[in-house]
């Protein structure tokens, strides 16, 4: 740690601390130099002695502590760079800005239009900082022009990806100064922009890569200011064919040009004129046949030069003559046929020459004669045929000589000659000859490659006696003996490498006195003979492989003493016998690999070993004595694939004292070797896959302290018994997976303490516990358990290690490809520390309640590949916050419970292909545009307009995300099968009131409107604007005329920077005036038309500001007024045998009745009691009671309606009240609804009057919980709805021929059918007078009423209205008689219809009137309200027996109300509820 004084007091020699006095302080620490500082500059003697004596310790204390204080804050803090990203980044939207400089900001724009960029490019202006580079990628711009670079200083800009065709003339007004670097790639540049460069009087470079340019103008540059400072030109991988002498010659100092991957054909005389400074040319991959000195006389100081790839076939004599500084010639992939002494004369600078991929056949002597300073030379792959005499002469200065891969069968005398330190390549030929003298004065080439070519010998005159290889490659040849190949001279040779010829002997004297050889590959021949030690003359010899040969044996001499070598590879051999002591004066060696020949007995070997692979022999034992030696270097040995069997024993690895990897793989061993086993006390890990064991006893492997890793996959274990590996203390990973382990008993595991990886896949596992105990209750450092592919078809409580006391680490638990058809709330006991939990390919269709919840600090879920159909049941999924990773892929989904998955914070990949989930609901987009992966190929998807906000999300992507990438429609029809990628918002249709319900849901249009403002000073209008797309968008087109007339009264172009437009001087006119804001894109195209950019201007509605807040406050008083009004008009008064309601008639004309009794007339009415439909009971009790005319009705008194409505079992349905009963706690709801009509504004009022009636009633020995699920439940139970007309509710009045069918429908809403079902025991109609049949009789009313049992969704033994038959679900706290055991609600509820006879109504408008489509309408903004959620009503504690309390509870003014329409001095207003009114009192107050 370095400190700092930096603030520190100075050392002054006054104020110095004698040495004595600083030793009476016995500090216990040394302090750094601030700090003593500090110390020493207050620590006169007498100072000190104050502090001590007055403050003491404390204040010593809190110096020191400021001392080290100021040393901290005195520490250097780097500046950041000069120019800084702004700190808002919206601020520069839709462009990023990647880091700031020195010198300037890093911008990118992606994806983006000239409309969007132009308010970005103003923003970065305005910050005044300079640009260094601005990067605009798969933008769609296709005409670059306009002002949008004006208000910038950049010096580098990129267009990359860009579709430009055309870039116009002032586009580069603002940045012709600063300018210095244009880029242009991959774009469809039509036309060399010679207009908009002319004013770039600081460019240098200018990139044009991947374009369209078919013609370089002969004035591109001429006038041009560009032209003063360019240095390089690039023109490349486009079409250009036509290249003008003129056009290049006013740019006098350029340095580079690039004209590569074009169509250029001809080359004109005097080509590059004027280009006298041009110092690299690249001209390659493009289609020129000729080429001669007129070409590129005017290069004279070219030194780089590429002319690849082109269809050159000659090369005349002096075409190089003028570039006599030549450097780098690239002439290969061409044509030419012939090279001779003419060539290249000349061209004494020359370093790189490349000439491959041509057809030359003949390379006259002399040839590089004259470029005496090459360095490469590459004739790979042409036509040559022989290494011609003197072909390579005196090229001294020489790095790589190629000429590989020709039909070279000879090598001629003195081909080559006086090279030194150079690679010579003549590989892949056809020699089959090497000339005396080839090689003469060739000192030490660095590698000669002979390989792959037909030599069977090699003179010894070959090389002359100072003519050697580093490394030479003979492999691929026709040799017989190694004494083939002249070895006597090379006395620098470090490797040699004659694998894959036909070797079948190394005879003696075969090496001399090679002193720096030290590798010899010798593999693959047919090797069968080696001479006694013909290997003791190479002292440096390190490897030596000699392995897929023929040798049969080692003789005790065969190697003799090699104290170097430290590989020896006789592997895949016939080797039989080793001599015993053949191998033992390896001194040194440390890897031997005998692996694949006969060997039936381990022989002598080196102590000195690390490595030994003995594996595909045919060893059958290993005796206890006389094997091994003392092997203190041993660390691994390889005994795989032999035949040991069980002939393993005791001492049979013995002295192997740092054995640590021990290999007994696939040697038929039927019972673990223990006793062979115990004398490695250094084992760590020992493998005996693919054998045959099939028990395995207590203690199978004895006392193995510090292994780490057992294998045992692929054996045939049926057996484990109690303790089997025990003595294996710090094992950390067990393998079983691949056996027949159909039961393991508790026990088996114990003393794994240290275990944290074990794998039972592929086994035949049904259970890892018993009643009271787990397998894995020991395994107390387990964190990865594989129980794939196994039989487990429930998770019980002891499965999983868990115990509150121990602190069990598994955190990755993989139970995929069983059986399991539910996932049980005991998974939970042990997975509280799981954070990767792999259930899939189960049976799963079923999960119950809160398991998924209590896994906290699980990150992964996989519940792929089962039979999920549903899991929107409440309380059923709730995934942690942790979630990471959630697969759900490969089920039965029809939709997720995107309310669960959307708070999830660190959720990143969400996996739901392969369902059918047909409908894309718009909260995916929440979960997209977070960042998380969303995977949703292989669903039904319907593509509509719910799509569409998908769609724009996709074409905001700069590249399309691979997961959507393969996603289709699969309706409607016409769009079946097709990519969504491909597809236009256009297609995705909607009705209009799905787009009146969530305008989000409209195709986007170009622009949108901001505000249309209406000036009443100087009557003109102000339109104000913003754009929505990213398309292609330019100029906006500007439109007025009358409305309904095609006739424009001003059309308009408003350039791409602005965004607003006044207007005026309009005409009056009868009709009003429509105003249209269009786009064009960048080439003036007029582009999509939408409803949306189009408004009609209305001075009514287009105010001021201050016209509008004064509308807004006027509107909020009166709606604030009527609706305190409204809230305070209505009370009720309930007592168990009736409901009061007072209603406060606002005006005498103001109609009040109950619903469907507006017109009900005062007759008799038939009352039914109850039809139970129980277990064989069935009861029916009618009777015949009327009412008074005023029953329904209310009395008025004093401006107040009140209804008197019995609440009695006989008189409930008289009036039509619905009741609701809840079984468990007795509670009873009862509903009406209040129609209050205002004639005078034609409004209708709706209030929803309630009374609850908590009654008690517990059998005996029934304990009600208050966490109960039936009590607890927050969704309502059945929401029953009112049938529709045309979308609105039937009040009562009908008007339908005489024997129409009616039809009532009732269903729970999408939260409560999964938790309950329906039973249906009352269901009759009736003319409320005295017929009980379904009849219809002219003015009279239809009654119908019904009882309806609400249950749970699987109850044991009860068939619901379904026709489904539910079973119970496991651990139900309520217990209730045989015939009530299902029930949780019995509604009681009717309807009244008003029937009368009328000849003009059709049945299909009765039928659409009446019949319901499905239970998914659960959004109905008319749907009734019948049901109310049911809060607990019971203490916690036990309900005692027959307790009944009866809580009558007054409700005041606690109504729901709907004003439909509201008519306000001429204009209409809708109806604004509380919290509605507060916002807008808040806006308003803002304004």
């Amino acid at each position: 740690m370095q400190w700092h004084k930096v603030g520190c007091p100075r050392k002054d020699s006054a104020y110095q601390l004698p040495m004595r006095e600083a030793l009476l302080l016995r500090l216990p620490f040394s302090l750094p130099p601030c700090l003593g500082s500090v110390f020493t500059a207050a620590s006169s003697r007498n100072h000190i002695q104050n502090v001590l004596k007055t403050r003491g310790i404390k204040m010593l204390s809190l110096l020191l502590l400021l001392g080290m204080v100021v040393c901290i804050m005195g520490g250097y803090v780097p500046p950041g760079p000069r120019f800084r990203c702004p700190k808002d980044a919206i601020y520069i939207y839709p462009c990023t800005c990647l880091r700031g400089s020195d010198r300037g900001l890093y911008i990118r724009c992606e994806n983006t239009n000239l409309a969007s960029l132009s308010l970005a490019f103003t923003n970065l202006g305005n910050e005044g900082m300079p640009i260094e580079e601005l990067v605009l990628y798969k933008c769609n711009i296709v005409r670059f022009y306009g002002p949008a670079l004006y208000p910038l200083d950049v010096r580098v800009l990129k267009f990359i990806d860009t579709p430009l065709r055309l870039i116009e003339e002032h586009s580069f007004l603002g940045v012709n100064r600063t300018l210095q670097e244009l880029y242009v790639i991959n774009s469809d540049l039509e036309k060399f922009p010679r207009e908009a460069l002319q004013i770039l009087g600081n460019l240098s470079l200018l990139s044009i890569t991947g374009h369209r340019i078919s013609t370089l103008p002969g004035n591109s540059f001429g006038e041009s200011a560009a032209a003063a400072k360019l240095e390089k030109l690039e023109i490349s991988n486009g079409t250009l064919s036509s290249l003008p002498v003129e056009a290049l010659t006013p740019l006098k100092k350029l340095k580079t040009l690039d004209l590569h991957g074009n169509k250029i054909k001809d080359l004109k005389r005097n080509q590059f004129k004027g280009l006298r400074d041009t110092e690299f040319l690249d001209i390659s991959h493009n289609l020129i046949d000729k080429l001669d000195t007129s070409h590129l006389a005017d290069l004279v100081k070219m030194g780089w030069c590429n002319m690849s790839h082109n269809a050159i076939a000659d090369l005349k004599r002096g075409t190089f003559a003028r570039n006599s500084v030549l450097k780098v010639l690239n002439l290969s992939h061409n044509k030419i046929r012939k090279l001779d002494s003419n060539t290249f004369r000349g061209m004494r600078f020359l370093r790189r020459l490349h000439l491959s991929d041509n057809q030359i056949d003949d390379v006259g002597r002399g040839t590089f004669g004259s470029i005496t300073r090459i360095g490469t030379i590459d004739l790979s792959r042409n036509f040559i045929k022989k290494i011609d005499f003197q072909m390579f002469h005196q090229l001294q200065f020489a790095e790589l000589l190629d000429v590989s891969e020709n039909f070279v069968t000879i090598v001629e005398k003195l081909a080559f000659k006086d090279i030194y330190l150079a690679k010579v390549n003549l590989s892949h030929n056809e020699i089959s000859k090497i000339e005396p003298g080839a090689f003469e004065n060739c000192v030490n080439i660095t590698l000669l490659d002979l390989s792959h070519n037909k030599l069977e010998n090699i003179s010894k005159y070959s090389f002359d006696s100072v003519s050697y290889a580093m490394e030479l490659q003979l492999s691929y040849n026709l040799f017989t003996a190694l004494n083939q190949i002249p070895m006597h001279n090379m006395t620098g040779l470090k490797i040699l490498n004659v694998s894959h010829n036909l070797i079948h002997s190394v005879p003696r004297q075969t090496f001399p006195k090679l002193y720096e050889l030290h590798t010899i590959d010798i593999s693959h021949n047919n090797l069968s003979e080696i001479h006694n030690a013909v290997f003791q003359t190479l002292f440096s010899l390190r490897i030596l492989n000699m392995s897929h040969n023929s040798l049969e044996k080692i003789k005790p001499s065969t190697f003799g003493p090699l104290p170097t070598l430290l590989e020896l590879d006789m592997s895949y051999n016939q080797l039989n016998d080793v001599a015993r002591g053949s191998l033992t004066r390896l001194a040194s060696c440390r890897s031997l690999t005998v692996k694949n020949n006969r060997l039936t007995k381990i022989f002598q070997l080196p102590i000195s070993l690390g490595h030994l692979d003995f594996s595909e022999n045919l060893l059958e034992e290993i005796p206890s004595t006389d094997v091994w030696p003392t092997m203190n270097a041993l660390l691994s040995l390889d005994l795989s694939r032999n035949r040991l069997g069980d002939n393993l024993q005791d001492g049979s690895f013995e002295n192997l004292l740092t054995l640590r990897i021990l290999n007994l793989q696939a040697n038929n061993i039927t019972k673990p070797p223990w006793q062979a086993l115990g004398s490695l006390s250094s084992l760590q890990y020992l493998y005996l896959q693919d054998n045959y064991l099939t028990k395995l006893e207590k203690a199978a492997f004895g006392r193995l302290p510090i292994v780490f890793e057992l294998n045992l996959a692929n054996n045939k274990i049926n057996n484990v018994t109690s303790r089997t590996f025990e003595g294996l203390l710090q094992l950390l990973t067990l393998n079983l997976t691949n056996n027949n382990i159909s039961y393991i008993p508790n026990g088996a595991f114990q003393g794994l303490v240290s275990l944290r990886t074990l794998d039972l896949s592929h086994n035949r596992l049904e259970k890892l516990d018993n009643k009271t105990h787990g397998l894995l209750d020991d395994c107390l450092s387990l964190e990865r358990l594989n129980l794939s592919h196994n039989k487990i078809s429930f998770i019980t409580r002891k499965t999983l290690p868990n115990d509150p006391w121990i602190p069990y680490r598994l955190k990755e638990v993989d139970l995929s490809y069983n059986t399991m058809p539910v996932v049980t709330f005991d998974l939970i006991a042990g997975a509280k520390k799981i954070q990767y939990l792999n259930l899939s390919h189960n049976n799963i269709n079923e999960i119950r309640r809160y398991v998924i919840g209590n896994l906290t600090a699980l990150h992964t879920l996989d519940l792929s590949h089962n039979d999920i159909n549903d899991v929107s049941d409440r309380d059923v999924f709730v995934p942690p916050l942790n979630l990471t990773n959630l697969l759900l892929s490969n089920n039965h989904l029809s939709h997720v419970p995107l309310d669960k998955i959307l708070p999830l914070p660190n959720l990143k990949f969400l996996d739901l292909e392969e369902n059918e989930i047909g409908v894309f609901d718009e909260r995916f987009m929440k979960i997209i545009q977070n960042g998380t992966i969303l995977r949703y190929s292989g669903n039904p998807m319907h593509c509509d307009c719910h799509v569409r906000p998908l769609k724009r999300w996709l074409k905001a992507q700069t590249q399309l995300p691979t997961e959507w990438s393969n996603v289709m429609c699969k309706s409607p029809n016409y769009l079946t099968n097709k990519f969504i990628s491909e597809i236009t918002e256009d297609l995705m249709n909607c009705g209009e009131r799905d787009i009146q319900e969530e305008p989000e849901l409209d195709i986007t249009p170009d622009v949108k409107y901001r505000s249309i403002d209406y000036n009443n000073e100087d009557k003109s209008w102000k339109a104000t604007w913003y754009v929505t797309s990213r398309e292609d968008i330019g100029d906006f087109y500007v439109v007025v005329r009358e409305s309904g007339s095609s006739k424009s009264m001003i059309e308009k172009d408003v350039v791409y920077s602005e965004r607003s437009f006044r207007i005026h001087d309009l005409k009056e006119s009868s009709t009003k005036y429509e105003l249209c804001v269009l786009a064009r894109d960048s080439v003036g195209n007029v582009k999509h038309y939408r409803n949306s950019q189009c408004q009609i201007l209305n001075q009514l509605d287009s105010s001021s500001s201050a016209s509008l807040r004064a509308s807004l406050y006027f509107v909020i008083v009166v709606a604030s007024f009527c609706t305190l009004i409204k809230f305070l008009q209505s009370k009720v008064r309930c007592t168990k045998q009736l409901m009061e309601v007072d209603i406060v008639r606002s005006s005498p004309q103001a109609k009040i009745y109950l619903q469907q009794f507006k017109h009900f007339p005062g007759e008799y009415i038939q009352t039914f009691y109850v039809w139970h439909l129980g277990v064989n009971q069935i009861m029916t009790h009618n009777e015949i009671s009327t009412f008074a005319d005023e029953a329904c009705k209310p009395q008025f008194h004093d401006g107040v309606a009140t209804f008197k409505l019995s609440l009695l079992e006989q008189d409930m349905l008289r009036c039509g009240i619905t009741r609701v009963v809840n079984k468990v706690t007795g509670q009873k709801m009862y509903y009406h609804r209040v129609i209050v009509e205002e004639p005078a504004d034609s409004s209708k009022h709706t209030f929803t009057v309630k009374c609850v009636i908590t009654e008690v009633v517990v059998e005996p020995e029934i304990t009600v919980a208050a966490n109960h699920t039936a009590v607890r439940r927050s969704v309502l139970p059945a929401g029953f709805q009112e049938p529709e007309q045309g979308g609105a509710l039937v009040t009562g009045e009908l008007n339908v021929s005489p024997g129409t069918p009616l039809q009532m429908e009732i269903f729970l809403d999408n939260d409560s059918a999964p938790i309950y079902g329906l039973l249906v025991t009352y269901m009759l109609v009736t003319d409320t007078k005295t017929q009980e049949e379904t009849i219809i009789i002219n003015g009279t009313y239809v009654q119908f009423r019904g009882t309806v049992n609400v249950c749970l969704d699987k109850c044991p033994g009860i068939e619901c209205s379904n026709g489904q038959i539910g079973f119970g679900r496991k651990r139900r706290a309520i217990e209730m008689s045989s015939t009530d055991k299902n029930k949780l609600f019995e509604v009681t509820m009717s309807t009244f219809i008003k029937v009368d006879s009328a000849d003009d109504v059709t049945i299909d408008q009765v039928l659409s009137g009446f019949i319901r489509k499905g239970k998914n309408r659960t959004h109905t903004k008319e749907r009734a309200v019948i049901a109310e959620e049911i809060r607990e009503q019971s203490d916690p504690t036990t309900i005692k027996t027959h307790e009944r309390a009866f809580l009558a509870e007054e409700i005041k003014e606690q109504f729901k109300y709907k004003v439909t329409e509201v008519v306000l001095n001429g204009s209409s207003c809708s109806a604004l509820s509380l919290s509605l009114l507060l916002v807008l009192l808040c806006f308003y107050k803002l304004l």
